[in-house]
């Protein structure tokens, strides 16, 4: 049997080497042969501060004072301003003006109604001196003052009792016609022809 010898030229085998450290590199754990390592630095997650509005340290979650003016939030019209804890009263009648029907007026607060379901009458009540009223009036009120309900219609006047809308559920003596139409079940004494006095609101 007749051998043939292959003579690699020294390009070939130049080649062949390169085949053979190419196929060495690649062999082994390909997993470990392409990873990398990483060399970023893990960023670091804050969380947010809480809400603290007056800056005192204590989050708003848990500040029964959140604007620091010092009035507990439970109490303050404004929680969140400090310039402002009262609720704004134009009149000065006690009565927070959203709450007023009348903010400029001081005399009163809300809408009123007599015993027969008829708005109060402007300016009234009102306080009045008895002796000017109408003599028959001014003899049957035995009080130095008297509540003018309605024009000719009072009621007696008790110190411990200052508020004058109080009255208009009571008995009242007056004018007959007057005090039919505007107390009709609240008895008391009448008369007729009984004219506003003198301290009573202008009829119109």
């Amino acid at each position: 049997m007749r051998t043939t010898r292959t003579t690699l030229t020294g390009a070939a085998l130049a080649a062949v080497l390169a085949v053979a450290l190419l196929s060495g590199c690649s062999g082994g754990d390909s997993e470990s042969s392409t990873a990398v390592e990483s060399t970023s630095p893990t960023p670091t997650v804050t969380s947010p501060a809480a809400p603290d509005q007056d800056g005192d340290g204590t989050p708003d979650s848990s500040d029964p004072d959140r604007d620091g003016d010092g009035v507990n939030d439970s109490e303050d019209y404004a929680p969140l301003d400090p310039a402002v804890s009262v609720a704004p009263d134009a009149d000065g009648d006690g009565v927070d003006d959203e709450a007023d029907a009348y903010p400029d007026d001081p005399t009163r607060s809300m809408d009123y109604y007599y015993p027969s379901g008829a708005p109060v009458l402007d300016g009234y009540p009102v306080l009045v001196d008895t002796a000017s009223l109408d003599n028959r009036v001014a003899s049957w009120i035995d009080t130095p003052q008297a509540v003018a309900l309605a024009p000719g219609v009072y009621a007696a006047y008790n110190p411990a009792q200052p508020d004058t809308y109080a009255y208009l559920d009571g008995p009242s003596d007056g004018d007959c016609a007057v005090r039919d139409l505007y107390f009709p079940e609240t008895g008391g004494a009448c008369w007729s022809g009984v004219l506003p006095g003198p301290q009573e609101p202008a009829l119109g």
